[in-house]
């Protein structure tokens, strides 16, 4: 599931990234407020999961798959825009 995926990634680069490499210090206030936008993500995730389920009446693997889905689209988007040159957006063309 994409919020669960954004929350792993989050914690390794927060502990690993941020702490491990002294640019914050571990369990300060601010450490604990790089987890702020991790802990909403997942409170978001679980909410639309069950509005999905509810919505679609799908069991819960079927509801993990269409969110997994909807993430790969938004992320091969943002990849394939930080590799180009020129950023397509409805049908215009910007030069980066």
């Amino acid at each position: 599931c994409p919020g669960v995926a954004f929350m792993v990634f989050g914690v390794f680069f927060i502990n690993l990234g941020l702490a491990a490499n002294n640019i914050i210090d571990k369990y300060s206030i601010v450490y604990f407020l790089f987890y702020i936008p991790l802990i909403f993500v997942q409170y978001k995730t679980i909410k639309y999961f069950f509005i999905l389920k509810n919505k679609f009446n799908t069991n819960e693997i079927l509801t993990s798959l269409m969110l997994v889905y909807v993430a790969l689209l938004i992320l091969d988007f943002l990849v394939e825009l930080a590799e180009s040159q020129t950023i397509l957006f409805l049908g215009l063309q910007y030069m980066a």
